[in-house]
């Protein structure tokens, strides 16, 4: 399975709920382990008093007509289905997806059916990682909800292939425990998959994230997420200047509050990058000397999908739902004279698309407004001009003139001009979060 480059944190497993009132269960008593405290031998047999769901008697009175049995079966079935990558129905084989699908992780999602098989094509971890083993282990169904079946999972690997243009690292993977979740319609089609949620994030060596997430992470790429307050590396401090400081109010507003950041994918137009020989002196480039060379770079922008969130220790994030939201908020002037990071594809549709790297342009904004209706070239569709001048750290931007092609904006809203005299201080954590982009595939 092409695991999708998407993520994961948490811990929840309906399977072992608790519920209030329940009737005290008892168990036989054991014989005790040899090695146990003679005090704690005596204890075995004591079970509480309420609190325990009595898992078999819910099971037996559901009445959802797939015992559990078989939808342990159907998982599993489904899970071979998706390592293959048949799982959508290619090559001849069942469609697992309910027509209400719902693909939900603990940080993106929820994604319909459509989404989630587009996102599946983005990447090949069995490139990267072609000896990880999932470990897949106990399969149970939730007496809560007798239609969704709970496994765990456990990821051992080593990466011994390239990694979105990356050279292989040789390094090892153990990731926590997660817990993953399968539901299913009475027709056995799949109308809920979850991933990635972790039981224990001191276990491994993924800094106590999952999914694929925690794979960059144990190879040695770290990846900006918002909400990983619990890892070390990511603070404010380790970013340094290229990141906003923590928003005041809680809650700030994505249109007037520059604490917000933004990642959004979706496609470019009428591309135009001019190199031209560097003024040292001129004040745009004054402090900036680390090439003889800039670009000016002009290009139109028609969002698809965007994501709010705020830098640490917040974690707060949220799809921005509109395509016309989306370009009122990139086009805010809480944007003014901010870094954007333009990632577009290095090569077109053809057989070697598979392998594309993307390229990686870090301009600042001078200018950025809604499109005039003779700029647009896309009938009907919400359009943002941007305008400004790359860093002159920046070297592998692709000039596409030629229609629309897809294209990944990073918005950053940091508050100082420092970073662009370092504009790398920029580029890992923007080229690592444009993987949990959507991918709007030209092809």
């Amino acid at each position: 399975m092409a695991l999708i480059a998407l993520l994961l944190l948490l811990s929840t497993a309906c399977s072992h709920a608790l519920r209030a009132g329940v009737p005290r269960m008892t168990a036989p008593a054991a014989a005790a382990s040899s090695t146990l405290r003679p005090d704690l031998a005596a204890a075995l047999g004591t079970e509480p008093e309420s609190g325990m769901a009595d898992e078999a008697a819910m099971l037996a009175s559901s009445t959802f007509p797939i015992p559990p049995d078989e939808l342990v079966s159907l998982a599993k079935a489904f899970t071979a289905a998706q390592l293959a990558g048949t799982a959508d129905g290619s090559g001849g084989n069942p469609d697992w997806f309910a027509e209400d699908f719902r693909f939900v992780a603990p940080v993106v999602g929820p994604y319909d059916k459509g989404l989630f098989i587009d996102s599946l094509k983005s990447f090949d971890l069995k490139t990267a990682f072609p000896s990880l083993s999932s470990n897949y282990h106990h399969f149970r169904v939730c007496p809560f909800k007798p239609n969704r079946v709970w496994y765990s999972v456990k990821y051992l690997g080593k990466n011994d292939g390239p990694v979105l243009g990356r050279p292989a690292t040789g390094k090892s993977v153990e990731s926590p425990v997660q817990a993953h979740s399968i539901t299913f319609n009475e027709q056995g089609e799949v109308t809920k998959f979850t991933i990635g949620y972790v039981m224990d994030k001191e276990e491994g060596n993924t800094g106590g994230l999952g999914g694929v997430f925690g794979l960059f992470w144990a190879i040695g790429t770290r990846v900006l997420i918002a909400w990983a307050e619990t890892v070390d590396d990511i603070n404010p401090a380790a970013r340094g200047l290229a990141f906003a400081p923590k928003p005041s109010p809680p809650v700030p507003d994505v249109v007037d509050d520059p604490a917000w950041l933004i990642a959004t994918s979706g496609f470019c137009s009428n591309l135009n990058v001019v190199i031209k020989e560097r003024d040292v002196d001129a004040s745009e480039t004054e402090g900036d000397t680390a090439a003889h060379f800039i670009a000016d770079i002009a290009f139109n922008y028609y969002p698809q999908t965007a994501v709010k969130f705020t830098d640490f220790p917040h974690h707060l994030a949220k799809t921005i739902e509109g395509d016309a939201a989306e370009a009122d908020a990139l086009v805010s002037s809480a944007w003014d004279h901010k870094n954007i990071a333009l990632l577009e594809p290095t090569s077109t549709c053809g057989p070697e698309q598979g392998d594309q790297a993307w390229g990686i342009s870090v301009f600042k904004v001078e200018e950025h407004r809604h499109c005039t209706d003779n700029e647009t070239a896309w009938e009907g569709h919400p359009c943002v001009h941007y305008s400004g001048y790359v860093s002159a750290a920046t070297s592998n931007f692709v000039n596409v003139n030629e229609g629309r092609f897809v294209c990944q904006l990073f918005v950053d809203s940091m508050r100082s001009e420092e970073c662009m005299k370092h504009a790398q201080c920029m580029l890992e954590p923007i080229e690592e979060l444009q993987r949990e982009c959507i991918r709007y595939n030209p092809c």
